[in-house]
């Protein structure tokens, strides 16, 4: 299961909705509405927050990219594309579960494109 955090089409905030689909996050598009058989209704929830479905509903035939933690600075000033590293280690899988676990039954307030989005939160969860 991915817990992640998402925006439903026309609900994002910080863009007006007629940009909807120029930015990528990780809200779920569905081109079917037979439930996955993995997990449920998940295909459902297409309102903003903090969610679980499995890997196949949340790449919704995307691909998965690798986010690096704790890269050296010419590492991190090398890079051609932002959003693809950080300096900052990750903390242990216990407590990252901890802190996605939590937010997935509190909530992580509304997605902002650019105040508080997906990357906002799993970097949230990690460090």
């Amino acid at each position: 299961m991915v817990i992640h955090f998402t925006t439903g089409r026309g609900q994002q905030n910080g863009t007006p909705a007629i940009f909807d689909g120029l930015f990528t996050s990780s809200a779920p598009s569905f081109d079917t509405d037979i439930p996955c058989l993995r997990c449920g209704d998940c295909r459902e929830i297409r309102t903003n927050g903090v969610i679980s479905s499995c890997l196949d509903c949340f790449l919704s035939g995307g691909e998965l990219y690798l986010f690096e933690y704790g890269v050296n600075i010419i590492h991190f000033l090398a890079q051609a594309r932002g959003g693809t590293c950080t300096l900052a280690s990750s903390d242990p899988a216990d407590e990252v579960l901890l802190r996605a676990f939590y937010l997935l039954e509190n909530g992580f307030g509304g997605y902002h494109l650019f105040k508080n989005n997906c990357e906002d939160f799993a970097i949230y969860c990690k460090t």
